[in-house]
């Protein structure tokens, strides 16, 4: 038999108080759950020794209640029970001593403790620090590595894109018979500049007049126009420079700035060797005044123009959105406005489409009516795109 199993009788030194024990807790000097006093072994047995416990005869078995060995932890001293090896020595009852003697006890397998294989690791206390699991952290740091990584690469890439060269197709010299070339000669600027500083500071339109091309057919259109709009010089801030005139059937075309931050066209035509001022462009002059169209809603197309955007009007006279594209036109100082429709399809809105994408607002000159039944004041259909800005020549005219 294994010693560590021998129970040993053991008794106060101080209440005389007697408990049986395990040999191996009366190694512990247990006191006593009475007094506090020390616990001896009983005469004839030292603590060093482990001698079985002298069992009871037959008579004496049978005139004896036998009580399973039990040691209560209320017994001993609180210190004592902390000490090595001493649970382990009171927690055998007889039946799980027969029992490992018989060798009928397994025992059991523990799973790794992750506390016992890191000293001072307190999971508990990690998880209220950082507020996540083991895994969940790992989890997260591996999703910042991969941003880490994505982020300078979703840079180099936008950079490479940003710093591709980007090809702009380079006028080629005009073959006989072209009409646009973007060239102004450097000789011509200083002449170009002169005329539309004495155009544009003219005191008098009689002045102004001096400055500009058809001045006897346009006697009667100034007139009225002047009537309505009263005369005064124009302050500028900046003039078309060389790099931003067009040449346009004879025509140079451009666009300055003006005192109000207003950006003006203007047109220029060589006459006799020097260049003259297109009135109608730089007053976006048209057939019938703004002031007057929704007065006299003309059914027969006239000459209007305008800066042309997308809109989403649909209603009275023209209410289908799926037969007719609905444009916003306005006059130059922005004061009026009207919606022109064009059919859905038609070469006409396909050309106004392109021309929208490639400016923004769209000078145009287009040329409209009024329904003849119709009701609205501000609605017009749209039948001809007379000329891309408001530059017009004799054949347009």
């Amino acid at each position: 038999m294994n010693p560590s199993d021998d129970i040993i009788l053991l008794e106060c030194a101080k209440c005389g108080g007697q408990m049986e024990v395990p040999a191996l807790a009366a190694r512990l000097e247990p006191r006593c759950g009475s007094c506090g006093g020390q616990m001896l072994a009983v005469a004839g047995l030292e603590l060093g020794q482990l001698p079985r416990a002298v069992l009871p005869t037959e008579r004496e078995r049978e005139n004896m209640t036998i009580r399973p060995l039990e040691v209560s932890r209320m017994e001993l001293n609180p210190g004592q029970i902390k000490q090595p090896g001493f649970r382990a020595a009171v927690a055998h009852t007889t039946d799980e001593r027969v029992a490992r003697e018989a060798g009928t006890v397994r025992k059991k397998k523990r799973r790794r403790n992750a506390a016992a294989s890191y000293p001072g690791w307190d999971p508990e206390a990690e998880r209220e620090r950082y507020g996540l699991s083991r895994g969940a952290r790992r989890a997260m740091v591996a999703g910042l590595v991969l941003l880490a990584i994505a982020v300078p690469a979703g840079v180099y890439f936008i950079i490479q894109q940003l710093n591709k060269q980007v090809v702009v197709p380079v006028p080629k010299p005009p073959s006989k018979g072209s009409s646009v070339y973007p060239v102004l000669m450097s000789s011509d600027l200083g002449r170009v500049n002169e005329r539309l500083k004495a155009f544009l500071g003219a005191p008098t339109v009689e002045e102004m007049m001096k400055h500009i091309r058809d001045p006897e057919r346009l006697r009667p259109a100034i007139t009225a126009w002047y009537a309505r709009h009263p005369y005064q010089p124009t302050a500028w801030k900046k003039l078309p420079q060389q790099e931003e005139m067009v040449l346009y059937n004879s025509l140079l075309v451009g666009v300055f700035d003006a005192e109000d931050y207003s950006r003006r066209p203007v047109a220029l035509e060589r006459v006799a060797g020097d260049f003259k001022v297109d009135w109608e462009c730089f007053t976006g002059w048209c057939e019938v005044p703004w002031e007057e169209m929704g007065e006299k809603r003309p059914t027969t197309p006239v000459i209007l123009r305008c800066t042309v955007g997308v809109s989403d009007y649909w209603n009275l006279d023209f209410q289908d959105s799926k037969k007719y594209s609905c444009l916003q036109l306005k006059s130059l100082d922005g004061q009026h406005t009207l919606y022109g429709y064009v059919q859905k399809g038609s070469p006409l809105e396909l050309d106004l489409a392109l021309e929208m994408r490639m400016q923004d607002p769209l000078l145009t000159t287009l040329r409209v009516k009024f329904l003849p039944n119709g009701t609205a004041k501000n609605q017009v259909e749209i039948t001809e795109k007379v000329a891309r800005g408001w530059v017009l020549t004799g054949a347009e005219k």
